[in-house]
């Protein structure tokens, strides 16, 4: 499966963006093009770049923001499960992801808003994901029909300035679709952890 990417970097002070072609099939990832931005004033050059790339074909926005325009935040969420003994249900894992969810939400807007130095109608969840599940401190791919104790969740979540990033997603084509936000140095950072 073959997919293009644009990859628009606003952690510096001159924007960036990158082209990529992935084939997923493949295992690969093509660099196609490399083009920078200088400043705020540069969002009809970045409104063109999104018009032209790729043009007329699909592809999807990846956005990376910095630590003043969004609050990223990595971390996990244990909850105990009533029945022990009992192997997770679909439903049931929805209602515990539901739950951390809300619960990392609560804990991640406070945190963002302090950060960011906006009030809560100026902030906007842009990206949150469930990416690891433990079972009784083991780690499982498919939590499905496993019994445990207690389930840790680990997740990721962006919020940003909402005037900020509805501005940007005012410059997308129809044929664009966005499927990240994140904030850089906190994604990078908890990316080479995992690394390592």
């Amino acid at each position: 499966m073959k997919e293009n990417f644009a990859i628009l970097n606003f952690s510096g002070e001159n924007f960036e963006a990158t082209v990529l072609k992935a084939d997923f099939a493949e295992k690969k990832i093509g660099l196609m093009e490399n083009f920078k931005f200088s400043g705020f004033n540069s969002f009809p050059a970045i409104k063109r770049f999104f018009s032209f790339v790729f043009y007329p074909r699909p592809y999807k926005v990846i956005l990376i923001f910095s630590p003043r325009d969004a609050a990223g935040r990595y971390g996990a969420v244990s909850l105990d499960r009533e029945d022990a003994d009992k192997k997770i249900t679909e439903e049931e894992l929805a209602d515990l992801v539901s739950r951390a969810v809300w619960e990392f939400f609560e804990e991640s807007r406070t945190r963002a808003l302090k950060q960011l130095g906006v009030g809560e109608a100026e902030l906007i969840l842009s990206d949150i994901s469930v990416y690891d599940f433990k079972l009784d401190g083991r780690r499982v791919i498919n939590p499905f029909k496993e019994s445990a104790r207690r389930i840790e969740l680990n997740l990721g979540q962006t919020f940003v300035k909402r005037m900020f990033l509805k501005k940007i997603l005012r410059l997308l084509p129809k044929r664009a679709e966005k499927v990240f936000a994140l904030e850089g140095g906190v994604s990078a950072s908890h990316l080479l952890r995992r690394i390592s």
